[in-house]
């Protein structure tokens, strides 16, 4: 019996050490979600124009063309429930903050937001619950504990031209740029659902107005824009979409102080060469849509 017990105390002992070492070096390693936490809490006072949002601006809205004054915090697949609460902790403490931009979506992403390394990263390196996981807080839980979850990759200045924008690196201004063509014919994504936006809908506005309500507590502009996307991407999309998401805009910027412009099908972003899947700008198409917003908006 007392063999049986050294055992399972050995075994126990064998398993647990790794995992905690694990925990551990999960906590400190260097990555996107990490980079931007400490980069909005160091650098708070240098930044006056702050992107929110998903992949349409964490690839696709390059903000260098704003000059160093502004931070891409946008991360890919995100949901709007994560940019109410980045706001509410980090934006009170940017003195210099002027503008907040966001990219609205024709999928609305809300919750259920189950996506694992999603809740994890947000919850270790944000500090921001989902609310509804109580595996968030461990990465060997969470299964993150990985090989390629441990893999540390540099913060470039600027990331090189022509790099895998699967690794998904970022430059020292928060942006992940995508280099590669879109060859027009092969599809990538999902396309989103009208009942889908349906459901979404009212959760989805009411997290555009609590960042509004922020924004205008805060004395700082509050911009959202509706990205372009090609033709195929638009034929692809059932029309009752884009008119539900353009009726929900108009209503939230009557009742709110909401900057909004529609780009979606805009002549300016109608050649395939300027996106690197049917929805998502490249490096070049980026570029050329932050420098559109720019203008349009006087920033």
């Amino acid at each position: 019996m007392k063999q049986f017990i050294k055992d399972v105390v050995f075994v126990s002992i064998f398993i647990t050490i790794p995992i905690v070492v694990g925990e551990i070096l999960f906590s400190y390693r260097n990555n996107e979600y990490r980079y931007k936490s400490n980069y909005m809490q160091y650098h708070s006072d240098k930044i006056s124009i702050l992107l929110l949002g998903n992949s349409l601006f964490a690839n696709s809205f390059d903000p260098h063309i704003f000059g160093d004054s502004a931070f891409n915090c946008a991360t890919a697949a995100r949901t709007s429930y994560y940019d109410v609460r980045i706001l509410q902790k980090y934006a009170p403490q940017m003195k210099n903050l002027k503008v907040v931009i966001f990219p609205v979506s024709a999928a609305l992403p809300y919750p259920p937001h189950t996506d694992k390394y999603q809740v994890f990263s947000y919850k270790r390196y944000m500090n921001i619950s989902s609310g509804m996981f109580f595996f968030e807080n461990s990465a060997f839980l969470s299964s993150q504990m990985n090989l390629r979850g441990a893999k540390v990759k540099p913060i470039f200045k600027e990331v090189p031209y022509g790099y895998d924008n699967e690794e998904q690196y970022i430059d020292s201004l928060g942006y992940s740029p995508i280099f590669k063509e879109w060859d027009g014919e092969h599809e990538y994504i999902q396309y989103p659902q009208y009942n889908d936006i349906i459901r979404a809908e009212e959760h989805y506005s009411k997290d555009i107005q609590n960042m509004a309500i922020i924004c205008d507590s805060l004395n700082v502009r509050f911009i959202i824009v509706l990205p372009p996307v090609t033709n195929h991407y638009i034929e692809k999309t059932d029309s009752r979409i884009w008119n539900e998401l353009e009726k929900m805009m108009n209503n939230l910027s009557r009742k709110n102080k909401i900057e909004y412009k529609n780009y979606y099908n805009d002549s300016l972003f109608r050649l395939n060469i300027l996106y690197a899947d049917e929805l998502h700008l490249n490096y070049h198409g980026a570029s050329l849509f932050a420098k559109r917003v720019k203008e349009d908006f006087n920033l």
